[in-house]
């Protein structure tokens, strides 16, 4: 690396603070691994590479309200899951015409109507069965619940908007997950 930053933390706060140069010293530190991460998750490596060029590019952009990372790479490979899980379920399958093994797999696996009536009611009792269960919470804890998992919030963000601390935060979001546990049925 040609910067004076030494590790993913320091790169992390360089990128934090506008520096480009940690941001490619960043990238050059990680593609090789969330790639190879990636292709646990899909097999088109287009896609793998779009999902691991939007996460830099979008740290960039949100460098400002990026959180304190205690661990770069977890944080990074976390986000580039969820990239390619979100990109995986709105592009169409492309399967080359030469791949004849490929295609005859995909046509032997057709969803008859039955499966897919079984897996949209057990998706359903999964949604009530969650619902009870958070709405067994506090309202606090279920306010809690509702900005960490919907809307998506950090720590950080929950922390400012419930005016608490970010250790509160993080104890309130742990003690839910655990009461949820414990009426989950």
């Amino acid at each position: 690396m040609g910067s004076n930053c030494t590790n993913a933390t320091e790169l992390w706060a360089g990128v934090q603070s506008g520096n480009k140069k940690a941001l490619s010293d960043l990238y050059e530190m990680y593609a090789d691994a969330l790639y190879e991460f990636g292709k646990s998750y899909s097999s088109d490596s287009c896609l793998i590479e779009d999902c691991i060029h939007d996460l830099f590019v979008e740290l960039y952009m949100r460098r400002k309200r990026l959180p304190v990372a205690r661990n770069v790479k977890n944080y990074l490979f976390t986000i580039l899951r969820r990239k390619i899980t979100e990109l995986s379920k709105s592009r169409p399958l492309v399967i080359s015409p030469e791949d004849d093994h490929i295609r005859r797999i995909y046509r032997n696996q057709e969803v008859s109507r039955e499966t897919e009536i079984i897996h949209k009611e057990e998706k359903e009792e999964l949604g009530l069965l969650l619902t009870k269960a958070i709405h067994r919470l506090s309202p606090k804890q279920r306010k809690g619940v509702t900005m960490r998992f919907y809307e998506n919030k950090t720590y950080e963000e929950m922390a400012l908007s419930l005016d608490i601390s970010i250790d509160t935060a993080r104890t309130l979001i742990y003690r839910s997950l655990k009461s949820m546990r414990g009426n989950w049925p």
